[in-house]
């Protein structure tokens, strides 16, 4: 018997809805299914007015981006579990412009802005070497496919689009590393707010290519700032201050465990050294009622 399962899709037509709704289909699953497969069911059995973007099947074009079960995902990649039910939505903080299309502008006019190609100060007169160490820096930051899964879940671009998002930084930061561009990419990058990026991975976990954005983009464009003499961010300039004066992330709150304890000394037959009990820096310096009772 052939299972089924029940998919529900966002669905608003402008031009002639009041306001969006969801509507459910019920799906006969087949092995390997995939999100896009899902949706080219529904269009070709029951609705074929749905709209929704896909061309390469192949996760490499990333036009079939939606979200799912409010997760933004590539849809010819990700599987469909017949065990639950499938909700499919447009990407956020983009505007629809039917069902699950949405208005690309503000991510084309973002990435513009930055000028997202090799710039030049005279035409080479030669093909140019580019070493394999090189090639090396730039290989895992050039696999995006620019699907905009990570713009739609980032938290700092649901609070403000001032933020470009973590799309926009990876870009800037490929064009830094690629020794052929002259462009001051690291002034860009403040420019564009790198430090507004709480590094929280969002954008790694979402991302089809599995491309370490913060680490390899948001921080290596921040140290080359600090590089290049720009100030570090508020946050950060208190933690350096704090380690260069007192040797500790955090500021000591109250007189510490140790120097709060008296010298007591316990006489043992053959002793073979002195031992001090380290209960750790978060119990000695936090929670140090914790460390009395231990």
């Amino acid at each position: 018997m052939t299972k089924t399962f029940k998919a529900s899709v966002f669905r608003y037509n402008p031009d002639s809805d009041d306001a969006p709704y969801f509507q459910d289909f019920d799906i006969e699953y087949e092995s390997g299914m995939t999100v896009l497969d899902v949706l080219l069911y529904i269009q070709d059995k029951y609705d074929s007015s749905l709209a929704f973007r896909w061309e390469c099947r192949g996760g490499q074009c990333g036009s079939c981006a939606v979200r799912v079960n409010k997760i933004a995902r590539i849809a010819c990649r990700t599987k469909a579990d017949p065990d639950e039910k499938l909700v499919l939505e447009p990407l956020e903080k983009m505007p629809v412009i039917k069902d699950l299309v949405t208005d690309m502008s503000q991510v084309t006019y973002r990435l513009r802005r930055i000028r997202p190609y090799v710039a030049r100060d005279k035409v080479p007169q030669h093909p140019e070497i580019i070493h394999a160490h090189q090639i090396e820096k730039l290989r895992e930051i050039r696999k995006c496919i620019e699907c905009s899964a990570c713009l739609s879940n980032c938290p700092i671009v649901h609070e403000t689009w001032d933020y470009p998002g973590p799309m926009i930084i990876r870009q800037i930061a490929r064009l830094e590393l690629d020794p052929r561009d002259v462009e001051d990419r690291v002034a860009m990058a403040m420019n564009e707010m790198v430090y507004t990026c709480t590094t929280c991975k969002m954008c790694e976990d979402i991302c089809p290519k599995k491309i370490k954005i913060p680490a390899l983009a948001v921080e290596l464009l921040r140290a080359k700032a600090v590089e290049a003499g720009y100030p570090l961010a508020e946050g950060q300039q208190a933690f350096l201050d704090s380690v260069n004066a007192t040797g500790r992330s955090v500021p000591e709150k109250d007189t510490s465990l140790l120097a709060g304890l008296g010298t007591e000394e316990f006489l043992v037959k053959n002793p073979r050294g002195r031992v001090g009990f380290f209960t750790g820096c978060l119990i000695d310096y936090r929670m140090q009622s914790t460390g009395k009772a231990l």
